[in-house]
Order: C-alpha cells, then sequence, then structure tokens
C-alpha cells in the first residue's frame, strides 16, 4: 500500500506541475486568448448546465474528496515497524527485521515431535518483541508440556542466540481432530455354482400316509 500511496502521490504532483506551468505560460504570453477561452467557457456553461451535469459534477467532486482523505488517512496512520534493534551489539546499531525472526522460530520448532505446523506472529516494539504462535498439534499431544517446551525453544532462540528481548510471549495450541475408525462391513458370499446343493426326497403321501422321508444317513 505504501508503493501504491507514492506512484499515486507523484502522479499527482506531475500533473500539477505540467498544468500550473501550462497556465503560467498562456498568462505571460497570450492573455487576451485566455481571457477570451475563459470567456467561451463560462457561456458554455451557461447554455449547457442541466441538473443532471449538476449531479455528475458533484459525484466526481465526492468521489476525489473521499479518494484524498483515505489516502490522507492511510499516510498519517503510523505503521507498525518491521524491525526491532539488537540489544547485544555495543559496537553499533544493528536491526533485525521481524521476518527473520519468525523463520528462525519456525526452524527452530521442527525439533519438537508433537507439533505438525507452527506459524509464529511477530510484531517489533521498539527494542523488543511480541510474539504469538499458533502450533498445531496431534490430537493425543500433552498440552501443558507442549506449551512448555514450546515457550523455551522460542525464548532460547530468541532472546539467547539473536539477542532480541521478548516483551510478551502467547501461545495457541490447536489439536487436530481424531480420525474416525472405520466400521467393519459384513460380507455376503453368494453360494457357489460348483458346491453340491442337499437334495430333499418327499415322496408323494396321501391323506393316511404316515411314511417319512428317507434322512441323510440313507435310513
Amino acid at each position: 500500500m505504501s508503493l501504491f500511496n507514492r506512484a499515486l502521490i507523484i502522479i499527482l504532483l506531475l500533473v500539477s506541475i505540467v498544468f500550473w506551468l501550462a497556465v503560467a505560460a498562456v498568462v505571460l504570453l497570450s492573455p487576451d486568448e485566455l481571457v477570451s477561452v475563459l470567456k467561451y467557457s463560462v457561456l458554455f456553461l451557461e447554455a449547457n448546465i442541466t441538473l443532471y451535469t449538476q449531479l455528475m459534477v458533484a459525484l466526481l467532486a465526492v468521489i476525489v474528496v473521499l479518494a484524498s482523505a483515505l489516502i490522507l488517512v492511510i499516510e498519517l496512520t503510523p505503521s507498525t515497524p518491521s524491525a526491532v534493534q539488537l540489544t547485544q551489539v555495543a559496537s553499533g546499531v544493528a536491526m533485525l527485521t521481524t521476518d527473520a525472526i519468525g523463520q528462525r522460530i519456525k526452524h527452530d520448532m521442527q525439533a519438537l515431535p508433537e507439533v505438525h505446523e507452527v506459524v509464529p506472529k511477530v510484531a517489533a516494539r521498539g527494542r523488543s518483541v511480541d510474539i504469538t504462535l499458533e502450533l498445531r498439534t496431534g490430537p493425543d499431544s500433552n498440552v501443558t508440556k507442549t506449551s512448555e517446551e514450546a515457550g523455551r525453544l522460542v525464548r532460547d532462540s530468541v532472546e539467547k542466540n539473536m539477542g532480541v528481548k521478548i516483551r510478551r510471549l502467547l501461545v495457541n495450541i490447536h489439536h487436530e481432530p481424531y480420525l474416525a475408525s472405520p466400521q467393519p462391513t459384513a460380507r455376503v458370499v453368494p453360494p457357489s455354482a460348483s458346491s453340491p446343493q442337499p437334495e430333499i426326497y418327499m415322496p408323494d403321501q396321501g391323506p393316511g400316509d404316515t411314511t417319512r422321508a428317507p434322512d441323510e444317513k440313507g435310513e
């Protein structure tokens, strides 16, 4: 956004310079022509001014005013510094960017096997920093132990190894959900065409016939 603001300001300044140079040249070299142009412009406006023209001019003015006010607010709002001064350098002034601190934290957090993903957020506060760690851990990890180890590792990495003082350290842990175990499904095996089917012998029986069918043993 800062680059866009600078480019817009440069363009506006160039347009303003060209416009006022043209006005100065016309006033100095051709004042009579300038007066004629102004008179023609006034007559043209008097003849063609309508409600639609008034609304369009008012809308354009509102857009320009709002855009200018927005750019002015953005330029006057103090931006968050992206670098912090090192405290262990006595021979001069050394600055370290917050991005470099975040990359170092991500690299050092790989030593914790319980942490699957880490997103560090580092904000410079003069000669100290505020650090927020977003940790994603497994569902079976120990929250207290993981928090203590992550905090100790970050303080050793930032304060001892990099020489940057930590003003505030916040650790947010997000558990990964448990994976649902698949339910066993019953498998129906169709009978094979080659397997022998049992045959049942049923003789013709009359109303009074009590003869039993022979069993499988041939009785």
